[in-house]
């Protein structure tokens, strides 16, 4: 089928209220950017695709939201980064990192921007330093390719979101990713020590751990350039706030939301008064800079591990026992209903992983030790057994102790966002809420 590069994209007309860029403003045409993408080509080394088909390809991700943007850029090197943002910003346009397009919110489309696609060519893992624990990558790498390479140290990086298998460490910075073991090590912002990140001029700015008042940090702010005025505008953005900041940052684990104000300056473990501006990059979805690299802090894998499903015929009740699950000392807590059993058992790919749900169950609540956390996986098994099931609400448990057993339950879990998006006929899950945080107390009633 042949392609009309100078036409704008033809579509249907959306149902009213559907939240769409492309049905009210399909956006320029190809040949309005004609003279952006020759001055692109002429500086960057990587590929420059202004095509109508790489508008439309670009102009969805994960989330219900679509935008055609202007054109991608697959950047090779640093330098091909600092080209496009140079460009771009002569050209008054936007630009947008991207790694995967995983993300549920619209975070990696947007109207007449440049696409930075990072996974193409700067998917490198740089080096690996497994005394210090930390590897240096660049931000296209995919997440479980990333833990492939390192667990020959028995080494991995801690957050670890459900689309592991394509989502990038850069995409998992930008929106400061958690994951099902968040309970135990926390999000990615605990994680990232430095990045090396392109300004808004196509300067570079190298953000890493700075000790206040210290000579490093005199030196930096002494120059009359933007590195020393960001770390002045940041020092005095948060000094002079520090209360309002305290009062109004939730004091929760998965808090994402924001730029990371609260946690740009803290105190190192010499006791002393530390800014890091990296920490205020994680989680800016590229609004502040454009990571092209980033030094990563590890955690080890525990040798072993066990998993317990707990059934209950109430998914509110389920939800009420979250908080107490928490109670224990367990590595991850993640929960699953009924639909997803349901769909699972009717698709040919997951079935077989269904077959241990029990059928009378609305909801189970998983919960995972590790042998860093615990001695005995049968005992505190049998702990959290007599809490949920012989002096609670679930009715029955599942218990999962060797390495194929547990892996098909964590497929099952994995499972529930394809399962959810290939449902058959006109109605769909609408995603447009990345990582929505609920206090755990609070989960029930606000399910």
């Amino acid at each position: 089928m042949g392609v009309d590069d100078t036409s704008p994209i033809a579509r249907p007309a959306d149902p009213p209220g559907t939240p769409s860029t492309f049905a009210r403003d399909p956006g320029a045409t190809v040949d309005e950017y004609v003279d952006l993408a020759e001055d692109l080509r002429a500086r960057v080394e990587g590929d420059v695709r202004f095509d109508e088909y790489a508008q439309i390809l670009y102009a969805t991700d994960g989330s219900i939201y679509q935008a055609r943007p202007a054109g991608v850029v697959y950047p090779r090197t640093v330098a091909d980064v600092q080209a496009a943002v140079q460009v771009a910003t002569d050209h008054e346009v936007p630009v947008l990192p991207r790694g995967a397009g995983s993300s549920l919110a619209g975070q990696t489309v947007g109207p007449g921007c440049v696409v930075l696609d990072m996974s193409r060519h700067m998917d490198g893992l740089l080096s690996v330093d497994p005394d210090a624990q930390t590897a240096t990558v660049q931000p296209g790498i995919v997440q479980d390719d990333l833990d492939d390479h390192l667990a020959e140290y028995g080494l991995k990086f801690a957050p670890d979101p459900a689309s592991s298998n394509r989502s990038t460490v850069g995409g998992g910075i930008g929106n400061n990713s958690t994951g099902a073991h968040s309970v135990r090590y926390g999000i990615t912002d605990a994680y990232t020590e430095e990045v090396r990140a392109v300004l808004p001029d196509g300067s570079l700015l190298d953000a890493r751990p700075v000790v206040l008042d210290s000579e490093e940090y005199d030196d930096i702010v002494s120059k009359d350039d933007r590195e020393a005025h960001i770390y002045e505008t940041v020092r005095a953005l948060v000094e002079d706030n520090q209360e309002e900041i305290e009062n109004r940052y939730p004091d929760l684990k998965r808090r994402v939301s924001g730029y990371n104000l609260d946690r740009v300056i803290y105190e190192n473990d010499d006791g002393e008064e530390v800014i890091n501006l990296s920490k205020l990059l994680v989680g800016a979805e590229g609004t502040l800079g454009i990571i092209v690299e980033a030094t990563l802090d590890l955690v080890t894998i525990p040798d072993e591990t066990a998993l317990a499903l707990y059934f209950f015929e109430d998914l509110v009740e389920t939800m009420e026992a979250v908080p107490e699950a928490l109670e224990f000392p367990v590595s991850a807590v993640e929960l699953m209903d009924d639909e997803v059993f349901r769909l699972a058992r009717e698709s040919d790919g997951y079935a077989k992983y269904a077959k241990p749900i029990s059928e009378n169950a609305k909801a189970a609540l998983m919960l995972e030790w590790d042998d860093e956390l615990v001695d005995d996986f049968e005992a505190a098994i049998a702990d959290t057994t007599e809490h949920f099931v012989e002096n609670g609400d679930a009715f029955d448990v599942l218990e999962a102790y060797t390495e194929d057993d547990q892996a098909d339950i964590w497929k099952l879990r994995k499972a529930a966002i394809p399962l959810l998006m290939s449902l058959e006929g006109d109605p769909k899950p609408y995603p447009f809420i990345e990582d929505a945080t609920v206090p755990p107390e609070e989960l029930a009633e606000y399910v």
